[in-house]
């Protein structure tokens, strides 16, 4: 059960107003039996006094409101159980409309408050006469208590968990042993045990019936057994009589356990245990039998999810850090049968480069990401810990390249180096010349040090660590700090009215100059200001995001600079849309390598998410329409002048994918007979793709190239409304396209395919390769973190009972009995 979240992506869509970023609000207790009064508590961060205003507490769908002064304390008291929802609004003097205040200790604009339910009912003996004195305890977090005079008992259950409820005497033996409940969020009743012997009389009980999920651990348990004594002075044998043969661990204790055999989604089997018990006293023998149906449930989609997040760390690439640790990192793909480590390039090819640790996501990055999801899903401290310790490693590399990472990093002779495995330079990457040509520099391609600094900042927020923002907030500053980059050969500071390179710093950037062996012109593309591979956008998300953290107002402006350098280019090319890349200098279109020419590309570029991503943020009015008004046209000339000049093409989803990424290779200058023979240098637009390209080029690397968002990208033109007017009023629905963490490249796939197809012994999805003449399994770091990611966004929509919370092998009932958390797979008994 996830009793509250640690979500990275907001709650609620609401526009941000003036309002005073130090403002937070708590709410205690958080879970409880009923009657729970529940105070929500207003406060500033820093201790400064509050602001004058009015404050809006919202309770489910109820309203309760009042000025700062006097309501900036507010209690209720909750008689009903469930999960309640409290938010809080506020608006200052002077702003425009309340605005939402974040949690305290989640930054979330929503809190959680559970009001547990009851279970209650008799405990009689055979003629219906109460029992007092008798333990009743629920499992999985529930309380306990003594029955009364009259039988009645009355326990608290934890919401919407499954869980054991058991009554306990030293004497007695009831029936039934206990009882056992799926998911309750509603009081229980009438829940009655009956006497069915007592001291004296000599049983075995191998526990109720169970349902348990595959390959999970399962436990039996034969405690309820009494002796002829009123003891349990008895030895015991447990044997499997029915089923898929399976191993029991420690057969001859009161409680065994085995792991449940695998199977599909759709598998199910059936197992008996016979437990025999022999009192050690009088030597008389009796016996009893248990059922366990193994099929799909919650606890089957926490194995796989262990599995994964072990599988990871174990297929990690280590390097000793000379204090008895390592840096923890991940390749793009390594080989996981054999010692030897192999990285594949971006061609797909095999190359032995040695060990290695990959920056382009996803890698290691986006999988310390997952296990932050891991972590939020399950509540493991184990993954969260595994988080911390990618991104210490992060740390370290950083600290090496001056705010930001490079592609790929090898540690050899003490010292972190850069390296490449990337096709398109056309150099031996290994060479200490390109190593030295690369030294010193850092890179925004691909989102590679936004991925990363963003990691860092979600780390934070989740561990409270401050280190981690520190890092997040040295390539903010990076960025901040690009307006006084200056150009020694003309003297100009090409950064200082926005826009964002790939490579940094400028001098190093410089120094490689991308020259196609087809005589396209030579260009300082990494200098150039770059929206091709999302690199501006992503950049500026991640400004957005430590602007929100921090309150600090030069991220902010950082921001706006740039939102403002992007609405400068619409408008001064007809508002037709953004170029992959702008000259450095002249802030024209660009060519960038030799197979991009200063073309417009469509949906590729990311710019409508990122602008409506902050005009949700945006308190200046005129910037905000301005925002809008560069919205509305480019989604009117994609929709009305792009796809009516290309009639042939219906699929609206690869029209906004369009990105013009590769030319026809027809020699030197480029032109396309028969279509176009325009000078190298003239810019095209999205509407004259079958004028210059034609409808399918065999030329083209991939046509269309879908990068990031593929199909759901539709949901741009799902903003204009009958009348092609730009409607807003919906836009929380769309959340998820445009939120900054999609810098990770992480996606799903179909849940039964990822489920089935896991390799349990690994934990990985595996594939091979040659090598050597030899074929080699393989794993990809990319696709290992998707498929991880789908299993945890099944979670939820999952049921069935939960004996072992953090999967290590120990039930929760015997971690709650020796004092280990069931929530950290490190620690069990």
């Amino acid at each position: 059960m996830r009793l509250y979240s640690l979500s990275l992506i907001p709650l609620v869509a609401a526009t941000i107003n003036a309002c005073d970023p130090g403002l937070r609000f708590n709410r205690s207790p958080i879970m409880g039996g009923r009657p729970l009064a529940v105070t929500c508590t207003l406060y500033h961060v820093d201790g400064d006094p509050l602001p004058e205003g009015t404050c809006y507490w919202q309770l489910d769908d109820e309203v309760e409101s009042g000025p700062i002064s006097t309501h900036c304390e507010w209690t209720h008291q909750f008689t009903t159980p469930g999960i309640h929802t409290i938010e809080l609004s506020v608006e200052t003097d002077g702003a425009e409309g309340a605005t939402p205040v974040p949690v305290g200790e989640s930054g979330e604009f929503q809190a959680i408050v559970i009001v547990l339910p009851r279970v209650s009912g008799h405990v009689r003996d055979e003629a219906g006469n109460g029992i007092a004195g008798v333990t009743v305890s629920a499992s999985s977090f529930g309380s306990t208590c003594l029955s009364d005079a009259s039988g009645f008992y009355e326990v608290n259950a934890a919401f919407n968990y499954s869980f054991e409820l058991r009554p306990q005497h030293p004497e007695i033996v009831f029936s039934p042993a206990c009882r056992t409940y799926t998911a309750i969020q509603d009081d229980l009743t009438g829940q009655d045990f009956v006497r069915a012997s007592s001291t004296g009389a000599f049983c075995a009980n191998a526990g109720p019936d169970q349902t348990a999920g595959l390959g999970t651990t399962v436990f039996l348990d034969g405690s309820g057994s009494l002796d002829g004594q009123g003891g349990a002075n008895l030895s015991y044998q447990w044997a499997q009589i029915d089923g898929p043969s399976i191993a029991l661990t420690n057969p001859t204790t009161a409680k065994p356990k085995f792991t449940a055999p695998q199977g599909s989604t759709t598998t199910t089997y059936s197992l008996t245990f016979r437990l025999t018990v022999t009192d050690n006293v009088s030597g008389a023998t009796a016996t009893d039998t248990v059922g366990i149906t193994v099929t799909f449930t919650r606890q089957s989609v926490l194995k796989r999810i262990h599995l994964a997040a072990l599988g990871h760390y174990d297929y990690a690439v280590r390097f000793p850090d000379g204090q008895g640790g390592a840096y923890l990192g991940w390749a793009e793909s390594r080989t996981v049968d054999s010692g030897t480590q192999w990285y594949a390039n971006e061609a797909g090819t095999w190359a032995k480069a040695g060990p290695m640790i990959g920056m382009q996501p996803p890698a290691t990055s986006s999988i310390g990401q997952v296990y932050l999801h891991a972590f939020d899903a399950t509540g493991n401290k184990h993954y969260l810990a595994l988080a911390e310790e990618t991104g210490d490693t992060l740390l370290t590399i950083q600290d090496a390249w001056n705010g930001g990472w490079h592609y790929d990093m090898i540690f050899e002779n003490g010292e972190w180096r850069a390296v490449m495995v990337w096709q398109d330079l056309r150099r031996d990457y290994t060479t200490d010349s390109f190593l030295g040509m690369l030294h010193g520099a850092v890179t925004l391609d691909d989102g590679i040090s936004q991925a990363a600094a963003l990691f860092l900042l979600r780390l934070h927020q989740v561990s409270g660590k401050t280190k981690y923002l520190d890092g997040a907030k040295r390539f903010g500053n990076l960025l901040v700090n690009l307006k006084d980059v200056r150009d020694s050969a003309s003297g100009q500071y090409p950064y200082r009215n926005g826009g964002i390179p790939q490579v940094m710093p400028l001098d190093v950037a410089m120094g490689i100059v991308f020259t196609g062996e087809d005589g396209t012109p030579g260009e300082h593309y990494y200098v150039h200001k770059t929206v091709n591979d999302f690199t501006m956008q992503q950049a500026i998300l991640f400004l957005m995001e430590l602007y929100e953290a921090t309150g600090s107002s030069q991220y902010r402006d950082a921001v706006r600079l740039n939102i403002d350098y992007l609405l400068d280019r619409h408008a001064a090319y007809g508002n037709r849309g953004w170029c992959q890349q702008y000259h450095y200098l002249t802030n024209e279109p660009a060519w960038g390598r030799h197979k991009e020419p200063p073309a417009f590309v469509s949906g590729e570029d990311g710019i409508i998410d990122l602008l409506l991503a902050w005009w949700e943020r945006e308190t200046d009015a005129t910037r905000r329409q301005s925002i809008e008004n560069a919205v509305h046209s480019a989604l009117m000339y994609w929709e009305h002048e792009a796809l009516r000049a290309n009639p042939s093409e219906t699929d609206v989803a690869k029209w906004l994918w369009w990105r013009y990424y590769n030319t026809p290779r027809t020699g030197y200058p480029f032109t396309n007979p028969g279509r176009d023979n325009r000078p190298i240098n003239e810019i095209i637009f999205s509407d004259e793709y079958v004028n210059y390209y034609g409808v399918e080029n065999e030329d083209h690397a991939a046509p269309g190239q879908p990068w990031q968002l593929g199909d759901p990208r539709r949901w741009l033109l799902r903003i204009l409304d009958a009348q092609d007017n730009l409607d807003l009023s919906e836009l929380s629905k769309y959340r998820s396209y445009f939120d900054a963490d999609n810098v990770f490249k992480i996606f799903g796939t179909s849940f039964e395919s990822v489920y089935n197809s896991q390799d349990v012994a690994s934990g990985l999805w595996t594939g091979t390769c040659t090598l050597d003449g030899q074929t080699r399994v393989k794993a990809c770091a990319g696709t290992n973190a998707s498929y991880l990611t789908t299993l945890i966004g099944e979670l939820d929509d999952c049921t069935g009972p939960v004996t072992d919370s953090d999967c290590d092998g120990c039930s929760d009932a015997q971690e709650s009995g020796a004092g280990t958390d069931p929530f950290d797979s490190r620690s069990h008994p």
